[in-house]
């Protein structure tokens, strides 16, 4: 608390020494009668311009957070996170409404997914939300919606595209948002000690925290436990796996597979169409998947015995 409250009070300090006008004052609403401390009021309006309605605010004294809730001009529904004296991220929802005031370059990644329009968006969890994060220096979009796969039948997907149109991630089964998740600064320093040269494009609560990074011309996956955050322990690094080449699979490999598919009893045999390579705490790893059914695909790993 204390700790806290000190930082707080350097930030109001700092910014009265760049503000000679005297103590400023700020329009009267829910923010300027909420126990959130003046100096973040103060760095809320500088974010978000002083016209912006807010709708919710507190300061959690417990967890050292801070929530505000507002609307934007764009009429988006948003929320701004502080923690332990810091902006941590802000995030936006857009309805399916809202579609057309995306970025054109997300817009156009996700039209080139060639997917079934959504037939539901799952609004619980927001059903789009834009996310701006401390440590990562582009915003990025989760998508969570429904397809019609025939009468009464629906596929869930989840995809996360960056604000340059890439497409992180797209998956069949929904994710849990990354909006609630903040104090990731621990982890991101370890990405980028491990991975020199690295960007970190997004963060994304698949059951585990996975992190999205270009790294050496790939894109790359670095998982850490579901735990990881509350600990702020690295040592729940799972491991970091990325797509790579038919090429670079050695024959070896191979002959493990095609052994492979005599004794799994589950899923026999089926034919690799996506090849990965795999960096974790004990060894590394030659991933090859493929789809055993219209809407599942397997990955079968093996240890790279050339290390």
């Amino acid at each position: 608390m204390k700790t806290f409250l000190l930082k707080a009070a350097l930030l109001l300090s700092v910014a009265g020494a760049v503000c000679s006008c005297g103590f400023e004052e700020f329009p009267e609403n829910i923010l300027s009668k909420s126990n959130v401390p003046v100096a973040f009021q103060k760095d809320f309006y500088q974010r978000f311009g002083y016209d912006t309605e807010v709708t919710y605010a507190y300061f959690d004294e417990n967890e050292n957070e801070i929530r505000i809730e507002f609307e934007d001009a764009a009429g988006l529904n948003g929320r701004a996170t502080y923690q332990n004296g810091e902006w941590q991220l802000t995030s936006r929802v857009y309805s399916p409404e809202q579609f057309e005031q995306l970025p054109a370059p997300v817009r156009q990644a996700f039209a080139s997914l060639d997917l079934e329009a959504p037939v539901g968006y799952f609004e619980e969890h927001g059903g789009i939300v834009e996310i701006s994060r401390r440590g990562i220096g582009n915003t990025y979009y989760e998508f969570r919606f429904n397809t019609e796969l025939g009468p009464r039948r629906y596929g869930a997907h989840a995809v996360v595209i960056d604000e340059d149109g890439n497409v992180l991630m797209h998956n069949n089964h929904d994710l849990n948002t990354g909006e609630w998740t903040v104090g990731l600064d621990v982890f991101l320093a370890f990405i980028r000690n491990r991975y020199p040269g690295c960007d970190i494009r997004a963060y994304v609560n698949e059951v585990h925290d996975v992190y999205y990074i270009f790294h050496e011309g790939f894109l790359k996956r670095v998982e850490f436990s579901s735990n990881a955050v509350h600990y702020q322990s690295t040592e729940d690094w799972l491991g970091t796996s990325w797509l790579i080449d038919r090429s670079s699979i050695p024959d070896y490999i191979w002959d493990e597979f095609e052994a492979s598919c005599e004794t799994d009893r589950w899923d026999g045999f089926y034919e690799p169409n996506l090849f990965y390579y795999k960096e974790t705490p004990r060894n590394n790893q030659f991933g090859l998947g493929g789809p055993v059914s219209e809407t599942a695909t397997v990955i079968r790993w093996f240890v790279d015995r050339a290390l």
